[in-house]
């Protein structure tokens, strides 16, 4: 039988984050099994009528590398170490956002029709600082919502997210993920989209008679227009 913690096969490189796992493993129905954990008797287990058993410890293990021996009348038939990790990594540190694109087209289909759209295409570049045990990176856009999850390159890291945004405030959200799957406490920093910019109106001057040229401003910038696709 191979010993499993929290149902993954046990062994040195294995990280629970439950400080009190569920031991498991198969053999002969009916059988009693002895559980010990860094030699100290934990508890017992008998092999159900589907050939497995399984036992949860009671008492909290500290964190660190453990070893855990199952055995049948004295005699051990099955050992393994396994990790327990259940400190959160530190949260992400000088969290920093710049507004690095703003879509135009919004702008300027608001400026030819009056219309303003509740929404523009954006970019931001979000900044951070982790500590060298981070495995992924967790960024959330609070209001849209928008997520992104990466591994950082080095503990000071930068990652463009882009998404529709409306005009004002958003809240974006950051975690830090360590290799057992602690996650830390959340750093959070608001970002203001703008509403579109005043423009003035080219369509306007279509309705103005003193302005002859009107025709020949439209016919271009309106099939110009459409193919943005705004």
């Amino acid at each position: 039988t191979k010993i499993k913690i929290n149902a993954f096969v046990a062994s040195a490189s294995l990280l629970v984050t439950d400080a009190t796992p569920e031991a498991s493993g198969t053999g002969d129905e009916g059988t009693l099994i002895a559980i010990r954990v860094d030699g100290t008797l934990v508890g017992v287990a008998f092999v159900e009528a589907d050939g497995t058993w399984s036992f949860t410890l009671r008492d909290a293990l500290p964190d660190g590398l453990h070893t855990i021996t199952v055995s049948l009348d004295g005699t051990v038939f099955d050992t393994a170490q396994f990790g327990v990790d259940t400190a959160p990594p530190p949260a992400v540190d000088d969290l920093g956002i710049t507004i690095t694109k703003v879509d135009l087209a919004v702008s300027i289909r608001a400026a030819l029709t009056g219309v303003t759209a509740s929404s523009r295409e954006a970019t931001i570049q979000v900044s951070g600082h982790t500590s060298p045990d981070t495995s992924l990176v967790r960024i959330r856009v609070e209001s849209d919502p928008i997520e992104v999850t990466f591994v950082p390159p080095s503990p000071d890291w930068t990652r463009d997210v882009t998404g529709r945004f409306d005009p004002g405030e958003h809240t974006v959200t950051a975690f830090a993920y360590d290799s057992a799957g602690n996650v830390s406490a959340s750093a959070s920093k608001t970002f203001t989209i703008p509403e579109p910019a005043a423009m003035e109106t080219p369509l306007a001057l279509l309705d103005d008679p003193q302005v002859e040229a009107a025709a020949t401003i439209s016919a271009p910038i309106l099939p110009a227009i459409a193919a943005l696709n705004v």
